[in-house]
């Protein structure tokens, strides 16, 4: 429900635009833009979240790096990879509180 006298459009409005400056300034492709200055993110009430990443074809992966800066929310990830027949799960972090 749109606020007391303003019309549920306009509201509708002002969410996609929020929407569109929160990807141009957190959007995924911030995750691999190699800027530490940028990073992926979601609001502060999400508390779960998931990144895909296609990399075009079969790669050997030998480390993931997590660099959260000031914000520490992450406390725990999975690593799942597709095998062309659905994903599998090759790794769950432990919880790190």
């Amino acid at each position: 429900m749109p606020p007391k006298g303003q019309p549920a459009d306009e509201v509708c409005d002002r969410r996609e635009e929020d929407l569109r400056a929160w990807m141009a300034e957190y959007g995924p492709d911030k995750a691999f833009d190699d800027d530490p200055e940028t990073r992926w993110a979601t609001d502060a009430g999400t508390h779960a979240a998931w990144l895909a990443v296609d990399l075009g074809a079969p790669r050997a992966i030998s480390r993931l790096v997590i660099i959260e800066g000031e914000w520490d929310r992450v406390r725990r990830y999975q690593v799942q990879v597709s095998t062309g027949e659905g994903l599998s799960l090759i790794h769950i972090s432990e919880p790190t509180r």
